[in-house]
């Protein structure tokens, strides 16, 4: 019987870690509820325990930021998750006011937190544990909790996908974002050049990320005529010498997957809505279609050209390593749809941008099978998609001649 509950006890278990909600909070609370802020390095665990089983593990203070602490060896308790850090690593550990290990912040590197951007999270064992917002350097710590607030600048180039080279090129467009958390009236400034904007607000809503080293530039989050900025904050680039400034990897978030000439036009237009449609060539042996995508709000797209008429796209996937991946062109599970090769997507390339479909097609065509029926007969033919043209649908809002 004993064994049966505690079987039944750890098929609860996994079932309440299946379906936990990630933990979150504010920098603002975490720095209130950290009794302890120390600049240490992470030993490991304090006993034999590891894993899920460790319970306590020892840190070496090196400098105390907040609260009392003496220099070297330190035991530190368990909060909601076990320390998830290399040993011997460098960081910086928000101890709360139990003594437990409850957050902590890092570099890429795991080395000293002075050299770089520093990574803020908590330990959860059974989802993430978000800081927002969740980049810092220890000269803004150190400043935050000297006055109650820091200041910071972020700044960089916008960057467009070359369809030629398959890489990530910057352009003629800088941002420098400058501002102060922790106060009541931040006094957000976005500087910005070699970028008209036409019909569009002048200054964009502010927002640091939490999941990633992130920052958004939202002048018009409307989907009908968007206009999203998104950076990457990126160690690689470092940090001023201040240590208050970091340098970002900005792109356009929405409209997303255009040229630099096409973002231009896209903003110098106010006719032109932000529903961009792609036109993407279906290749047999027998017929070359037209797979119109993106052309309506609210629906994928439409297969041209096959049978009497045109069929609409139900869902449009990307090429999984793992598993086939389909796009199927009727509501009908008799109905034709192609069946992608699979591929191995190169992370890289497919970076800054949600749109990884017509990303896929626009480094290299993919290749399948389309299949469909002619009364009781299955054709399968071999096919290649491959990308062919964008165009800008009209913006249903405006009131111009």
């Amino acid at each position: 019987m004993r064994q049966k509950i505690f079987f039944s006890f750890i098929i609860l278990l996994l079932a309440v870690s299946a379906q936990a909600e990630p933990m979150h909070i504010y920098f603002q609370e975490m720095i209130t509820q950290a009794k302890t802020i120390v600049i240490a390095e992470y030993i490991g665990p304090a006993n034999s325990a590891e894993g899920l089983d460790a319970t306590e593990w020892n840190i070496d203070v090196k400098e105390v930021l907040k609260g009392k602490a003496g220099q070297g060896r330190m035991k530190v308790g368990r909060a909601h998750g076990m320390v998830q850090l290399p040993a011997h690593s460098q960081c910086i550990a928000f101890l709360n006011e139990r003594n437990e290990f409850e957050w902590a912040g890092y570099t890429k590197d795991k080395g000293d937190p002075a050299s770089g951007i520093i990574f803020l999270e908590g330990f959860y064992d059974f989802n993430a544990y978000l800081v927002s917002p969740c980049t810092i350097t220890l000269n803004q710590l150190k400043e935050y909790l000297k006055k109650g607030f820091y200041h910071c600048t972020v700044s960089g180039d916008l960057h467009f996908f070359s369809q030629e080279k398959q890489v990530m090129e910057p352009s003629t467009v800088h941002f420098e974002i400058t501002y102060t958390f922790g106060k009541k009236t931040p006094g957000t400034k976005v500087k910005m050049t070699g970028m008209k904007l036409v019909d569009f607000p002048k200054e964009p809503e502010v927002e640091l990320g939490s999941w990633r080293n992130t920052i958004e530039l939202d002048y018009e989050p409307n989907m009908v005529r968007p206009l999203k900025i998104h950076g990457e904050i990126l160690d690689s680039l470092g940090l001023d010498s201040s240590g208050f400034g970091y340098k970002a990897l900005f792109w356009s978030d929405a409209p997303e997957e255009l040229t630099e000439k096409e973002f231009f036009d896209y903003l110098a237009d106010p006719k032109v809505g932000g529903n961009v449609a792609y036109d993407v060539e279906l290749i047999t042996k027998k017929k070359t279609y037209l797979l119109k995508l993106r052309e309506e709000y609210g629906r994928i797209g439409y297969l041209e050209g096959f049978g009497n008429g045109r069929l609409e796209c139900w869902s449009l996937g990307s090429p999984e390593p793992d598993r086939k991946s389909t796009i199927t062109l009727a509501y009908d599970t008799l109905g034709p749809f192609i069946e992608l090769d699979m591929r191995e997507p190169d992370k890289k390339k497919l970076r800054y941008s949600s749109e990884r479909f017509l990303r896929e097609l626009k480094i290299k065509p993919m290749t399948g099978t389309f299949v469909y029926r002619e009364g009781d007969v299955v054709h399968r033919e071999a096919c290649t998609l491959k990308y062919k043209s964008r165009r800008f649908m009209p913006n249903p809002n405006y009131k111009g001649k």
